[in-house]
């Protein structure tokens, strides 16, 4: 071993290109493949989350103009069979009490909890009433009721049964602290990004005419999803607001299908460079035994037999990839832990950087030093060390 890393050391600018090649080709492909691992992770997410909601959600657009006339329609769908339908926006909320730090807050329209649940490590969940208007309205009497993410309520020590008002002189009353990790869902639940709600408030508020466009029914027992569709377009043409609906998991395998197909030619081209190197190094190897003809022979010469002389060559290859290996976990690493931090809460992305995919790194190594080996084998096999050494031999 000592030797290996000696003649290493001693041709280290040609060994350092190759380390180099090698290096970039493993953190091209990790990357691929954990973009990849992330968009399947993310589909079988939503999923997971909705559950038994998965194949009977509807989710609605509704016209901006139209915002306004969203209370009455809900009122009508629940009458209709669309026993539930809700929505939710990403905000701010800016208080006094919080040194005026603008947070973000997560505002949840009638009762989300069918979509996802949050859980609390103490105080309780929002109820029917906090997103009536009879009971919570923002005033001083019927604030409206909050959730607060962990490290808030740790922070500013935070107790269940606190009032606060923001800037605007609005009510809250704090009803329960989340746990710890609680995400939601950032702009739709189709893109399967997420929001981490460890920082954020969460308000229950009642629709109104400063709600949301986006939201979401569940259809009732029995009812198709296309049949619930036509019943919202119909109510919706009825009351003269414009909207267009979509079955979620349609368009959620639509997105799914397209995201794939796109991490799909970058894998591709990912191992498209992986076998472009892998030729490269064993070329570099061959030229590298062509300038090494009399050190190869006269160890020959001197008893040094070829399965010493491969383990020198070979392991010489075999330390650069081993080398090039560690880099690229560390630098793979680094990206995707940078890439899970996050933005005013927001996870941008998620990629996902498992045991399979490092055990899949590590064959890969030994795939591309393979034929590097084959190549020191080959040439290691036909030499004559009288040849060698007067370097006549032509390979």
């Amino acid at each position: 071993m000592r030797l290996i890393i000696k003649s290493l050391f001693k041709r280290w600018l040609s060994n350092l290109l190759i380390l180099l090649q090698i290096t970039i080709s493993l953190i091209f492909f990790m990357i691929s493949y954990s973009n990849y691992q992330g968009t399947v992770e993310r589909y079988h997410t939503v999923k997971d989350i909705l559950k038994n909601n998965f194949n009977t959600t509807i989710m609605i657009d509704v016209d901006e103009d139209d915002g306004d006339k969203i209370m009455h329609f809900s009122e009508q769908l629940e009458k209709n069979g669309i026993t539930r339908f809700s929505g939710y926006k990403n905000s701010w909320l800016e208080s006094e009490s919080f040194e005026n730090i603008l947070y973000d807050s997560l505002e949840l329209y009638n009762n989300n909890s069918w979509i996802k649940e949050l859980h609390v490590s103490s105080g309780e969940v929002f109820s029917p009433k906090s997103f009536s208007p009879k009971y919570c309205n923002g005033s001083i009497q019927n604030p409206y009721s909050v959730l607060v993410g962990c490290n808030i309520a740790e922070h500013y020590h935070l107790n269940i049964g606190d009032t606060f008002c923001d800037i605007n002189q609005i009510n809250y009353k704090i009803i329960g602290i989340l746990t710890n990790s609680e995400i939601w869902f950032v702009d739709n639940i189709t893109d399967g990004n997420f929001i981490s709600l460890d920082n954020q408030f969460v308000v229950a508020r009642p629709i109104s005419s400063e709600s949301i466009l986006t939201y979401y029914c569940q259809t009732s027992h029995g009812t198709q999803p296309e049949e619930a569709g036509n019943i919202v377009e119909s109510l919706a043409q009825k009351n003269d607001i414009r909207l267009s609906t979509c079955y979620l998991p349609e368009i959620l395998e639509q997105k799914y299908k397209t995201a794939l197909s796109g991490n799909f030619l970058w894998i591709s081209f990912s191992i498209f460079v992986l076998v472009m190197i892998t030729i490269a190094t064993a070329s570099l190897m061959s030229a590298n035994i062509y300038t090494r003809l009399k050190e190869i022979g006269i160890k020959k010469a001197v008893g040094y037999s070829i399965s010493m002389i491969l383990w020198q060559f070979s392991g010489e290859t075999f330390l650069i990839e081993c080398f090039a290996f560690l880099i690229m976990l560390c630098a793979t690493t680094f990206y995707l832990t940078t890439n899970h931090q996050l933005i005013n809460s927001v996870i941008i992305k998620q990629e996902y950087l498992s045991v399979k995919m490092i055990l899949y790194g590590f064959l890969i190594i030994v795939i591309q030093w393979i034929p590097s080996f084959l190549v020191v084998l080959y040439h290691v096999k036909r030499l004559q060390p009288n040849e060698l050494i007067g370097a006549s031999c032509i390979i």
